[in-house]
């Protein structure tokens, strides 16, 4: 496999990855919203 076309592939799974982070770094948020809310 061409090295170009191996970095091409990295770089889609890491901005994946990195979308996946961000909701669950929303999620978190949301939840401790929440926690906060409720006391």
């Amino acid at each position: 496999m061409p090295i170009l076309q191996a970095k091409k592939i990295n770089e889609r799974e890491i901005s994946i990855q990195e979308l996946h982070g961000k909701q669950k770094h929303r999620r978190e948020i949301q939840r401790k919203n929440k926690l906060q809310l409720g006391e």
